[in-house]
């Protein structure tokens, strides 16, 4: 058994296995209007994802019941000021998570126009 699949699994007191935290990987794009996490979770059905904003924290949590029960993916990212919390939305297609973080209007980018004169 290779060290890190040892690793995956923790015993509890009574010596039963609980499950263990896997950290996904990720891309994380920045465009003009909005922030792209996609988050990498092979096997996991949509209604095995949580996903919440909790005082400028996103957390993720997601886990393949069928494969790997003793699986469990966890990873957090701080949001900073310029990302809208209330309007993150995310779909899972192929086990490819997409969270979207709108940024906020006063952090776009605008043009400012100049006045003749």
């Amino acid at each position: 058994m290779k060290e890190q699949n040892k690793a995956e699994l923790e015993l509890r007191n009574d010596g039963s296995a609980r499950p263990r935290a896997v950290t996904p990987r990720v891309d994380i794009v920045e465009g003009p209007e909005l922030f792209v996490i996609e988050a990498e979770l092979p096997g996991v059905a949509e209604d095995g994802v949580e996903l919440s904003v909790e005082r400028g924290v996103l957390s993720l949590r997601a886990q393949r019941a069928e494969a790997s029960p003793e699986r469990v993916y966890v990873r957090s990212f701080r949001l900073g000021e310029d990302i809208d919390g209330e309007a993150v939305s995310a779909r899972l297609s192929d086990g490819l998570l997409s969270i979207e973080l709108p940024k906020t209007d006063r952090s776009r980018k605008r043009r400012v126009a100049i006045a003749e004169g």
